[in-house]
C-alpha cells in the first residue's frame, strides 16, 4: 500500500473465512507475515448478492479495533485506498 504522501507499507491478509463466490472475510495486516507491526490490523467480510433481475451488490464491513485505530489508518489513506480498491474490482467484473 502507498499512503497519499507517498510512503510505502506492506501488508497481507490473513483469510479467516470464504464461501465462494459469495463471501470472503480476512484480517488485514499491515507488515511481513512473521514480523510484527505497530499499526492496527482490521477485519473485513465482504458479501456479494444478486437478485432475480441480475443486479449485482457487494458489501463490504470493515471492524477496526477502536476508534483511534480507525483514525489513524484514515489519516494514512485507508479510504482513498478502499477507494482504489474498488474501482479496481469494478473494472475486473465489467471485463469478465
Amino acid at each position: 500500500m502507498t499512503a497519499p504522501d507517498g510512503e510505502a507499507f506492506s501488508g497481507w491478509w490473513r483469510i479467516t473465512e470464504v464461501d465462494a463466490p459469495h463471501m470472503l472475510a480476512f484480517v488485514d495486516c499491515f507488515g511481513e507475515p512473521e514480523s510484527e507491526s505497530d499499526l492496527p490490523a482490521t477485519s473485513t467480510r465482504v458479501t456479494i448478492t444478486q437478485d432475480g433481475a441480475g443486479t449485482t451488490q457487494m458489501v463490504l464491513v470493515g471492524t477496526s479495533p477502536s476508534h483511534e485505530a480507525l483514525e489513524q489508518l484514515m489519516a494514512m489513506g485507508m479510504v482513498e485506498g478502499l477507494g482504489s480498491a474498488v474501482e479496481q474490482s469494478f473494472a475486473l467484473l465489467d471485463g469478465a
